[in-house]
């Protein structure tokens, strides 16, 4: 499952690794672009390490985990994902795409 990140280097560099591990399709996530108030999380905060995508951020203390996982992770899903994006999520691999989250279109 695959949110993409505003910053798209991050997403390019996260994919290639997936495809090298033998990855054979992605289910991009294209209905989240905010994350839910989820309280019990916010209440449980978030202690953990991010993945190692993320680690500079972590390193620099860019992770504001005082509200939990949820929020701690959503600064890394781009909101203004889009249809336009589609030709751009093609050329980055050659891995089979799904759209998870499509309503209607």
């Amino acid at each position: 499952q695959l949110y993409v990140n505003p910053e798209r280097s991050r997403t390019e560099e996260y994919v290639r690794k997936l495809e090298e591990a033998g990855v054979k399709a992605l289910f991009v996530t294209v209905d989240a672009p905010q994350l839910g108030r989820r309280e019990k999380d916010m209440r449980n905060k978030y202690t953990q390490q991010g993945s190692d995508v993320q680690g500079g951020d972590e390193d620099e203390g860019e992770v504001d985990r005082s509200q939990g996982a949820t929020r701690a992770i959503s600064s890394y899903i781009d909101p203004g994902l889009c249809w336009d994006d589609v030709p751009w999520l093609k050329s980055i691999t050659k891995m089979k795409g799904l759209l998870k989250g499509i309503q209607g279109g």
